[in-house]
C-alpha cells in the first residue's frame, strides 16, 4: 500500500504601501508583500501578484516567484520595498495568488483597489498641507517635494485652513 502526502496551500496574504504616491518611491518601511505556503508537493507552483486593469475582466501578472528548491514546510513570500508603481495601475485591482504549472489559480489573497496618490507636492513645494482625496480623517504635507500622508487622530478630521488642521467634528460630511 503506497501513502501519497498532499497537502493544500495556504490561503495568500497581500500586504500594500499604506500611501503609494505617483512616481515616488514608497518609503522603506511600505512594504509590498505577497505570502503563503505553497502547499506539498509543489510540483512547480509559484507565488504570484497579479493585477486587474480599471475596466478589465482578467488578471495579468505583475511579479511572480517560481518554487524551485523550496522544502514542503517553507512559506513562499514577495517583498518589495522601495517600490514605484506606475499611474497606469491606479484603480487597479490586485491579489496575491498561489498558481500551479499550468498557470492555474490555486488560492487567493482577497482582492485590493489600488489608489495612486497624484504628487500635488511637485507643484506646492514644502509645507503645504491638502486634503487627502480618498480619506477625510488623512491629509498630505509636502516636504522637499516629497508627499507624506499623515492620519488625524481617532474620530478626528482635516480641515483646510483651520488651525490646528485636524477637529474632532462630524467626518461624515467631508
Amino acid at each position: 500500500m503506497d501513502f501519497k502526502v498532499i497537502a493544500a496551500p495556504t490561503i495568500p496574504k497581500l500586504g500594500l504601501p499604506t500611501t503609494i504616491v505617483e512616481d515616488q518611491m514608497s518609503l522603506w518601511t511600505e512594504i509590498l508583500k505577497c505570502a503563503a505556503y505553497l502547499g506539498y508537493p509543489t510540483n512547480y507552483r509559484r507565488l504570484k501578484i497579479e493585477y486587474k486593469p480599471k475596466g478589465s475582466d482578467s488578471f495579468e501578472d505583475y511579479i511572480t516567484q517560481s518554487s524551485e528548491n523550496k522544502k514542503c514546510e517553507d512559506v513562499s513570500s514577495i517583498e518589495k520595498r522601495q517600490h514605484i508603481f506606475p499611474v497606469s495601475m491606479n484603480g487597479s485591482t490586485v491579489r496575491c495568488v498561489v498558481a500551479d504549472e499550468n498557470n492555474n489559480v490555486i488560492a487567493s489573497s482577497a482582492e485590493k483597489e489600488l489608489r495612486i496618490l497624484k504628487n500635488v507636492c511637485l507643484d506646492e513645494g514644502t509645507g503645504q498641507y491638502d486634503p487627502h482625496p480618498y480619506n477625510c480623517s488623512r491629509y498630505i504635507i509636502c516636504v522637499s517635494n516629497r508627499l507624506y500622508d499623515s492620519e488625524c487622530a481617532s474620530g478626528s478630521c482635516y480641515l483646510r485652513d483651520v488651525d490646528p488642521i485636524c477637529h474632532s467634528s462630524d467626518c461624515a460630511s467631508c
